[in-house]
């Protein structure tokens, strides 16, 4: 029997299903700044790793058209109920990364990514938090192409800790023409 684990958001009750990130301190906190954001016009978001669609959904309920990626069929099912629950319209698409991403730009891009480095012979690898030996490489392949797919005056926000390089993260914007800014801390 799956265990559903429930979380609320703008005061609908909202599902975790067995095998998806609950959102934790990380979400709430990434959540927290993106409901600031206000959508003009046509504008469009997309979250990367959406599992329940915790960030997908406050986009949307911030006027934002909204698509919603996960390397997980389970979490695509997952924020498709959730959106339905919330009354917001979200498409999904299966994708590790940028993978299987339409080909234009998005205003808005988010993503909470698996940042817990792992040891090399590391058997049980759970994909939602293991961000690979350094912890940077789901972020690293995120950073990589960013410049593909987020549109001119665009924003990225992004999850990254102490421990993942952040002068790292800086050089690799640098290289595509892009400024990385610390908006806030916990």
């Amino acid at each position: 029997m799956q265990k559903i684990r429930h979380f609320f958001l703008f005061g609908n009750k909202l599902l975790c299903s067995k095998g998806v990130y609950f959102p934790s301190d990380d979400s709430w906190f990434l959540q927290n700044v993106l409901n600031k954001e206000s959508a003009v016009s046509n504008a469009h978001a997309l979250e990367i790793g959406c599992g329940t669609g915790l960030q997908a959904i406050t986009l949307a309920k911030r006027g934002f058209k909204v698509t919603a990626s996960d390397i997980q069929k389970i979490a695509l099912l997952n924020t498709n109920i959730n959106a339905k629950i919330s009354g917001v319209s979200i498409k999904t698409i299966l994708s590790d990364v940028w993978q299987n991403i339409p080909n234009k730009k998005f205003e808005i891009i988010c993503f909470n990514p698996p940042y817990v480095p792992s040891s090399a012979d590391s058997l049980l690898k759970d994909i939602n938090v293991d961000g690979g030996i350094k912890g940077r490489e789901i972020l690293d392949r995120f950073l990589l192409q960013l410049d593909e797919f987020l549109a001119k005056n665009g924003r990225a926000y992004f999850i990254q800790t102490q421990i993942n390089d952040f002068k790292k993260t800086e050089e690799m914007l640098k290289k595509q023409k892009m400024k990385a800014e610390i908006i806030a801390k916990k």
